[in-house]
C-alpha cells in the first residue's frame, strides 16, 4: 500500500509500516507499489483531513468532556485510540455521538491518567490486563476500554489515523478496524454504523 506523505508515495507493508526505500523495517519484504491502492490511500488522506469539520457537529457537552479527557492525556496520543461514535464520526459526517469511548491498553500512561480523572468508577468487566469503565463525566458519559498491548499494537493501533478537534489531535482506529469492532458489538446502532462505513470504504476502491 502507498500513501501520500509531504507531497510524496511512500511505500506501506500489509502489516502497516513505512519506509522510504521500499523494505518494511518490521517483515523485512520488499514492498511493491498499486496504483490502485496509492489512488484509495491518496482519496483516503484527503478524507481523513476532514474530521476536523465533522467533530465539530459533536454536541457541546461532548465536546467539553472530550477536552477534558484529551487535556489530561496530552502527549499521549500514541497509546489511546478515541472510538465508538465518536470516531465513526471522524469518517461519516451525518453520526452523532453523546459519549466519549477511548481505547488503551493495561499498564499504560493513558490508561493511569484516564482512570484517575474519574475516580469513582464502575467497571463493567476487569481482569488482569483488560476492563471495562463507565463514568458519568461533568459533561458526559465517559468509557475507557482496557486491553493487553498485543491487541492494541497489532490489532487496533497498526493503521490508526490521525483526527482532532479544536487544537487538540488524537488517533482514531482505521476504517477497517472500526467496522471489525462494531460488528463484534452488533447492536442495532452499531450495524447501522457498520453500514455508513462500508458506504464510504467503497469510495476507496
Amino acid at each position: 500500500m502507498w500513501e501520500m506523505q509531504g507531497g510524496n508515495h511512500l511505500p506501506r507493508c500489509l502489516c502497516g509500516k513505512y519506509t522510504k526505500n521500499g523494505l518494511c523495517p518490521k517483515c523485512r519484504k520488499q514492498v511493491k507499489p498499486s496504483l490502485d491502492r496509492a489512488r484509495r490511500d491518496v482519496w483516503e488522506n484527503n478524507h481523513i483531513g476532514t474530521t476536523h469539520e465533522n467533530l465539530k457537529k459533536l454536541p457541546d457537552d461532548v465536546k467539553r468532556e472530550l477536552a477534558h479527557v484529551l487535556e489530561a492525556l496530552d502527549g499521549l496520543e500514541e497509546h489511546f485510540l478515541l472510538i465508538g461514535g465518536t470516531a465513526v464520526m471522524a469518517y461519516n459526517p451525518y453520526r452523532v455521538s453523546f459519549d466519549v469511548d477511548l481505547l488503551t491498553y493495561h499498564g499504560s500512561a493513558a490508561e493511569k491518567k484516564a482512570l484517575a480523572l474519574y475516580p469513582q468508577y464502575l467497571p463493567a468487566s476487569r481482569g488482569e490486563k483488560v476492563g471495562n469503565y463507565f463514568f458519568k463525566g461533568e459533561w458526559a458519559k465517559v468509557h475507557v476500554m482496557v486491553v493487553p498491548f498485543e491487541s492494541f499494537d497489532i490489532t487496533w493501533a497498526s493503521k490508526k489515523r490521525r483526527a482532532g478537534l479544536g487544537e487538540r489531535s488524537f488517533f482514531v482506529p482505521h476504517i477497517d478496524r472500526l467496522i471489525e469492532m462494531k460488528r463484534l458489538s452488533a447492536r442495532p446502532v452499531d450495524l447501522e454504523d457498520v453500514k455508513a462505513l462500508e458506504a464510504v470504504r467503497k469510495k476507496w476502491k
